[in-house]
């Protein structure tokens, strides 16, 4: 059986992101399948340590708290909330990951632009380094979106 087998080894004390959907999913096509505990225990242990995980590398333990005991009853209901939870923080990861990234293309150009600056003796520039100035520019402004 696919749903008893999938979580046994508990190998990992942390869902991944794709395992969540699939949990997700196992536990909304058989809801009372999941209503004994012994079988809904894993995954809401499991859920909870990923949430857990999420939110400390976040910095956003406190949150932790509030959720653990909003949601400290083992219930399908409470687990599904959990996992749910879960999918929200590693979207939210994703958006942290892209703007950091836009941050540091963004600083790696306007220093690039900065150093073109510095670098002339004169303000007078020639039409095609006036051009690549604006390119750099450009994709500073790009990188800052």
């Amino acid at each position: 059986k696919k749903e008893t087998t999938f979580n046994k080894p508990m190998t990992k004390r942390v869902f991944m992101e794709p395992e969540v959907d699939v949990v997700l999913s196992m536990i909304k096509q058989s809801f009372q399948a999941y209503m004994h505990l012994d079988k809904l225990q894993p995954f809401y242990a499991k859920a909870i340590s990923t949430l857990k995980e999420l939110l400390r590398e976040q910095g956003l333990d406190v949150l932790f708290g509030r959720y653990e005991q909003q949601y400290k009853e083992v219930t399908v209901e409470n687990t599904i909330k959990i996992l749910l939870r879960c999918q929200l923080v590693f979207s939210a990861r994703v958006v942290f990951i892209d703007i950091f990234e836009k941050i540091v293309l963004y600083e790696m150009v306007s220093h690039d632009a900065k150093h073109e600056i510095e670098s002339k003796d004169t303000y007078k520039l020639q039409l095609q380094e006036l051009n690549e100035l604006r390119l750099k520019c450009g994709r500073m402004y790009e990188a800052g979106e």
